[in-house]
């Protein structure tokens, strides 16, 4: 792996500690909030329950997470208009970090924050503008809250991904500042994302040079997506993050997939060092969080 410079004091620290060892990624932040009687709308918890949402961030840290992700996933404009909170996006993403900062206080290790950014199921328009405005706002409340890195999770259109690269791009250079990135695409049964590209064909038109990472989570769960992490593996030099759904839902909408299949199916890969983020998607709570700490710590022990 060749090594990717950053030149940002602490916010360096998340790859150098990502040198050293693999790191535990914290599980879904919606199905927690659900078990919790909370419906979307979730962003708007971060002005409204903002103490529950310090309180889940607190359980993933506690059972073992090196890594929390903000409570951001849909706040974007598109995705916050039908709530009328289209303005409100920079505050409610700021405050996600915020929180998540809060959360990370009373831990005795050290715990990083990835400002997460989700996909739109607007589809692209013609005139680009306003997509990509929808999300500039999110992008920026992420970055002046003080995220260690940006995450681009479940990305299944390498083409909106694209839109939002070129976002976080224009940013960089205006605020001239840069943090890491990483990509996580999502993929179907056939090992594509659903737009037909494939995962190498994707990792190449997302790449850029500050892109530190590539991932694959949701999905149908961590046996469809070791099935085709190797090819994640082959197309990128930089580092390979994986968090699965529990499985594919039922008819009741419930994830099926347990604790140690998706340790079971992890496992070669965590032996060989060939992924260095391991967490949990939809479906999954602190419980899963805690057995991947408990597997990599074993791990670490040979």
């Amino acid at each position: 792996m060749r090594e990717i410079i950053f030149f940002f004091g602490g916010r360096n620290m998340l790859l150098e500690a990502l040198k050293r060892r693999i790191l535990v990624l914290d599980g879904a932040m919606g199905t927690m909030l659900a078990s919790y009687g909370e419906k979307p709308c979730y962003e708007v918890l971060n002005k409204t329950k903002e103490n529950l949402i310090q309180k889940i961030h607190e359980k993933y840290i506690e059972a073992g997470a090196d890594i929390i992700t903000t409570n951001s996933f849909n706040c974007n404009q598109m995705a916050l208009q039908k709530y009328h909170l289209k303005e409100s996006v920079y505050d409610l993403t700021k405050k996600s970090v915020e929180i998540a900062k809060k959360a990370t206080k009373n831990s005795k290790k050290a715990v990083y924050i990835l400002g997460s950014i989700g996909p739109s199921i607007a589809n692209l328009p013609e005139d680009m503008k306003s997509w990509k405005q929808s999300y500039f706002q999110q992008i920026l409340g992420l970055l002046d809250g003080g995220v260690d890195a940006l995450l681009l999770e479940t990305i299944y259109d390498e083409n909106k991904a694209n839109c939002i690269l070129g976002n976080i791009e224009e940013i960089f250079q205006e605020k001239k500042v840069e943090v890491p990135v990483f990509c996580s695409m999502t993929i179907n049964q056939n090992g594509k994302l659903l737009t037909g590209t494939s995962i190498t064909r994707a990792v190449e038109k997302m790449d850029r040079p500050w892109i530190v990472g590539f991932g694959l989570n949701c999905s149908y769960g961590m046996e469809n997506i070791v099935s085709f992490l190797p090819e994640l593996i082959r197309a990128t030099d930089k580092y390979c993050m994986v968090y699965a759904n529990a499985g594919f839902p039922n008819e009741k909408g419930e994830y099926t997939e347990n604790i140690e299949e998706m340790l079971e199916l992890l496992q070669p890969f965590l032996e060989k060092h060939w992924i260095h983020i391991v967490g949990g998607c939809c479906g999954t709570n602190e419980k899963y969080t805690y057995a991947f700490a408990k597997k990599i710590a074993l791990l670490a022990e040979r």
